[in-house]
């Protein structure tokens, strides 16, 4: 039996003017948690699922790392920082050269991805290398979610509308609506099979 916990990020302080003339890529990397975010992540600490894990994966974002930061150091262990779970590379400069319709056309289409940047499978793989390769038996990754949410529709029914997500594993929901900062899913496997996911409420 192995057990992995996706933890998205906690919100991050993105009230800072002309952000929108920063590159993204600096952006996205260097936001940190707002001051309600440090708060939210720190309420991790009170989960009990989250103690007693083997290892704990960040991507390389300040965000990420603030938020991982609790359930490493209430587990007594060092913060791996691993680039395969940063960030999905959008392939733009700045925020407004999204099309209006990137968000729906990427959960529509695996295989979808502007001219520089990645698609949903790529990412998918990262996240796949990393778990074979990650040791111990109960293990955290702190991503974002967009990687959280596509990872999650490799292995449950996913449908998205208006930025809501429906997910279900066999039969059963797991979440309706919209994700949470931070927001925790576990995954249990048998051997490569996945038998159970479970949304843990953390505020």
């Amino acid at each position: 039996m192995k057990e992995l916990y996706l933890i998205r990020h906690s919100a991050p302080f993105v009230k800072i003017k002309d952000r929108g003339r920063i590159p993204f890529s600096e952006f996205s990397k260097n936001m940190i948690l707002s001051a309600e975010g440090e708060k939210n992540a720190s309420k991790l600490c009170n989960i009990q699922e989250l103690s007693g894990v083997d290892a704990v994966y960040s991507s390389n974002s300040s965000r990420s790392i603030e938020t991982a930061k609790y359930v490493a150091e209430n587990n007594n262990l060092e913060l791996i920082v691993d680039n395969r779970l940063n960030e999905r590379e959008f392939g733009i400069t700045y925020i407004d050269e999204l099309p209006k319709n990137f968000n729906y056309n990427q959960f529509r289409d695996e295989n979808y991805k502007l001219e520089n940047g990645e698609s949903l499978k790529e990412v998918n793989e990262r996240i796949y290398n990393l778990l074979n390769e990650a040791s111990g038996e109960r293990i955290v990754f702190c991503i974002h979610g967009v990687m959280l949410m596509s990872y999650l529709q490799t292995i449950c029914d996913v449908s998205f509308k208006d930025d809501k997500f429906k997910v279900s594993f066999n039969g059963k929901e797991i979440m309706n609506g919209i994700m949470s900062n931070p927001d925790v899913f576990k995954i249990v496997f048998d051997n490569d099979r996945v038998i159970d996911i479970q949304r843990i409420n953390v505020i």
